[in-house]
């Protein structure tokens, strides 16, 4: 990882940069399957390309799928009342092809069906260990898969801190803090649900212990 490395240019692209609204999220500690790699030189512009109007990929695609797929569950529900079998049919219909789009995410991302890094996680950016220093200013591109919902998600992210750990580490040296730069809307949708999920999720867990 070089200290050369193309520092990430302004957030003003209009493929959806992180800094068009600056708002508050929730950021929970969660298990991923991750990979990133250092952009340089001409291969920052080929990963903006990713995220300009119009360009769709698999992985798009499979976010696209996810969110849509929320949104016709609801209108589903409507249908149930005055056809029940024919909502029967779609909702299968629309399981198989969001199941088919993650499948294909997956594989184009090259990511483990399990989790490999321990994170700190929100819709704006993600902080995680790593091995060797990572210059600040530098621009990355991050795949994340969540679990349980196997939904892969692409962003370009700018590095914002990287700090020394306690010698106590033995593997990871250093915590890397990332802002989400480029971020396609649905998988910020994506990331949001799932955010709020896992904080849902963390809540059923504590409550046997204040009770």
């Amino acid at each position: 990882m070089s200290d050369s490395a193309r520092e990430a240019p302004p957030a003003t692209d209009p493929a959806t940069p992180a800094t068009r609204e600056r708002r508050r999220y929730y950021r929970v500690e969660d298990e991923v399957a991750l990979s990133y790699r250092v952009l340089e030189g001409a291969e920052v512009d080929a990963a903006l390309e990713r995220f300009t109007p119009g360009f769709e990929d698999t992985m798009a695609l499979a976010a696209t799928f996810a969110t849509t797929g929320g949104e016709m569950r609801r209108a589903l529900d409507a249908v149930k009342r005055s056809a029940p079998e024919v909502a029967t049919y779609l909702e299968g219909l629309n399981t198989k092809l969001d199941i088919l789009g993650r499948m294909l995410a997956a594989r184009e991302s090259g990511l483990p069906s399990s989790p490999t890094h321990l994170v700190s996680l929100s819709a704006s950016g993600i902080s995680f260990d790593v091995t060797r220093p990572i210059t600040p200013g530098s621009l990355l591109e991050l795949k994340l898969l969540v679990f349980p919902s196997h939904i892969c998600l692409l962003t370009l992210g700018a590095v914002v801190s990287c700090r020394p750990l306690p010698e106590t580490q033995a593997d990871f040296r250093f915590r890397v803090g990332i802002d989400f730069a480029y971020i396609r809307d649905t998988d910020r949708e994506t990331l949001i649900r799932h955010v709020v999920q896992k904080q849902s999720q963390l809540l059923r867990q504590r409550r046997p212990d204040r009770e």
